[in-house]
């Protein structure tokens, strides 16, 4: 089971996203705390030229111990916990609250969410007017 919790930063390898290469950079845990020797990640990165959709500046970069400005981008991976190399910090609440929101809107997960509570409140209407 890993020691790092939800909004941990580390440095990890990453592979680019045509498996050319790897990269060390700082990447978030983003799964819940269950335990688990695996974590999910999102990687850091601090350049901040041509952000693409979904990707955006962490408020408090320094105080999660990165060393320059900071961006959440779209990468999200799957590791061993074993493999973080070294723990940097930790995100405050409001940069994981904006990680969070990031993470749902583009999985898809809002619109699932809303389709299945569009479906139970049509399926309570009608066992109330039965």
């Amino acid at each position: 089971m890993t020691g790092y919790k939800r909004g941990a930063i580390g440095l990890l390898t990453f592979s680019f996203s045509d498996q050319s290469s790897v990269k060390i950079r700082p990447a978030v845990v983003v799964s819940p705390d269950y335990p688990s020797d695996d974590l999910l990640v999102v990687a850091v990165t601090s350049v901040g030229d041509g952000l693409r959709p979904g990707e955006f500046a962490f408020q408090f970069w320094r105080e999660a111990g990165l060393i320059h400005p900071s961006f959440a981008k779209r990468a999200i991976a799957s590791a061993a916990g074993n493999l973080v190399r070294k723990p940097l910090g930790q995100l405050r609440e409001s940069d994981l609250v904006k990680l969070d929101a990031r993470l749902v809107s583009d999985s898809g997960c809002e619109t699932g969410l809303k389709r299945f509570q569009a479906l139970r409140q049509s399926q309570f209407s009608r066992a109330v007017v039965q």
